[in-house]
């Protein structure tokens, strides 16, 4: 090969790129990134489903990998090949974001207007004219086109569906939000195609939940093409490569060494969290034995009313020691009561020193005008406790020891948290942080969101009565109040 002209190596390479996807990925990568891309066998696997597809021998595949790992331009080296190959077919680029699906398909239109694609693809242009951001149209009559989940697809005909994480990971975590992800699918989605008969499905991601999109469709009995790759095997697999050849994968053997070696997966798990790591990285999301909290047990709500809608405020700290950067959080809570139901209303997570963290408390309390304070007994509790009482805080102003493990504490809260009483808002900055800690607890890198909901779960499940009292209009609570004895102790 070294002696040939520079004219028939030139040749030979388009050619091979027309009739291998996998040739013409490794061109396509390099036009799109610059540099060449690192060869590995998962590759070779991905581009063999692919034009098994193209060829029609399937019509529905499942790609499920880690991320990180190339399945963006895999997915544009597919479209830009298909198109090479016959330009009047139409795509739907589907992601959880509509600048997502628009970052997709723009990597198609990078490859199809580089000159290396035009000599091996001289058929395949875009359209002049019918060239935007969310959609192109090639000369031939065929198109790309972007679509963000719950997007207007109405009008719109397509020959291949290609869906590319359609739920973000935070949203996958509810119910409603895989529910919400499925329904568009089904509904929307799958009565785009032109040819209902010829129609392909490609779905591309990593898992996030039992009940995601791949599980669905898998559950429904319809046959699909799945090729799975965890980043690390765990078990033996002999896996088709194309043209005779075959990858023998053993248990505990990485996707790709070179790029995501052992000590990356371990930080990796150690950020994540065990049943993170095996959803995304391992495309396992069993529900972990260890996880006691369900992201379902908690409604949702649109938005946080005025102060004065809610019968009760009671605020949960857990206070850190220091400011430093490999310390615990200070976490507070916010939750609103009425008509028996809670709602949280606000959150902090913050690494702040001792004068700053008693500020905050003091602002935080003042601007909910709470009802109840509970401050962690532990630590600088006691002292950011003595300083609220030191500012005349009105309420209650409590500074329980916790008893038992934190494990234990959670456990026991577990039954009435399930109750279906306990609300979270539909969006809110500090959101995705604790969904993703209260699913990694015990094993999560942090418990600080963890401990403060459960002090705070401990407080109303102890004071029923104090939850449920009303006022007159002299101010005077109409039932018993909690003896004062108690309070003054601090508990």
């Amino acid at each position: 090969m070294n002696n040939l002209s520079p004219v028939l190596a030139a040749a030979l390479l388009q050619e091979s790129c027309r009739r291998s996807l996998y040739h013409a990925h490794l061109l396509f990568f390099e036009i799109l990134n610059g540099f060449t891309l690192k060869p590995a066998p998962y590759i070779e696997a991905i581009c063999f489903r692919y034009e098994r597809l193209l060829r029609g021998e399937t019509s529905r595949l499942i790609n499920t990998m880690p991320p990180r790992m190339g399945k963006s331009e895999l997915t544009a080296s597919l479209v830009a090949f298909a198109l090479g190959h016959d330009p009047t077919l139409k795509f739907m680029l589907v992601s959880y974001g509509l600048e997502l699906s628009a970052a997709n398909l723009d990597k198609v239109r990078t490859i199809m207007r580089d000159r290396r694609y035009q000599a091996i693809f001289p058929n395949a242009k875009i359209k002049p004219g019918k060239n935007r951001r969310h959609h192109f149209e090639t000369t031939a009559g065929g198109e790309v086109r972007a679509i963000s989940t719950g997007g207007v697809v109405t009008g719109f005909g397509t020959h291949f569906l290609i869906i590319d994480d359609l739920l973000k990971a935070d949203e996958a975590l509810t119910a409603a939000g895989r529910e919400a992800a499925i329904r568009f699918y089904k509904n929307s989605l799958l009565s785009r195609f032109n040819d209902p008969a010829s129609a392909r499905i490609v779905l591309v991601g990593q898992r996030l939940h039992e009940n995601d999109i791949v599980g669905h469709v898998k559950g429904l009995g319809v046959r699909w093409d799945h090729i799975n790759l965890p980043a690390i095997a765990e078990q033996d697999e002999i896996i088709p490569l194309g043209r005779g050849r075959i990858w023998t994968r053993r248990k505990g053997d990485l996707l790709h060494p070179e790029h995501m070696p052992r000590w990356v997966l371990d930080e990796k798990l150690l950020e994540f969290g065990p049943r993170y790591f095996a959803a995304q990285y391992q495309q396992n999301p069993t529900v972990s034995e260890s996880c006691l909290i369900n992201l379902d047990w908690f409604g949702q709500y649109e938005k946080v009313r005025n102060r004065t809608y809610y019968h009760k405020v009671v605020q949960s700290v857990d206070p850190a020691i220091t400011d430093g950067a490999n310390s615990d959080y200070s976490v507070g809570m916010t939750w609103g009561y009425r008509e028996g139901n809670w709602y949280l209303l606000d959150l902090f997570r913050v690494k702040v020193n001792f004068p700053a963290l008693r500020e905050l408390v003091i602002a935080w309390h003042r601007q909910w005008r709470a009802d109840a304070l509970i401050i962690e007994g532990v630590s600088i509790g006691h002292a950011l406790w003595a300083e609220m009482k030191r500012a005349e805080l009105p309420g209650l102003i409590l500074c329980p020891t916790p008893k038992g493990s934190k494990f234990e504490r959670l456990a026991g809260c577990t039954a009435r948290l399930a109750s279906g009483k306990y609300h979270l808002p539909v969006s809110a900055p500090w959101l995705a942080d604790l969904r993703h800690e209260l699913m990694a607890f015990p094993e999560g890198r942090h418990d600080d969101q963890v401990d403060a909901l459960t002090q705070f779960l401990e407080f109303v499940f102890d004071r029923p009565s104090w939850v449920r009292a009303t006022y007159g209009p002299d101010g005077r609570r109409n039932d018993p109040i909690i003896r004062k004895s108690r309070i003054q102790r601090g508990y």
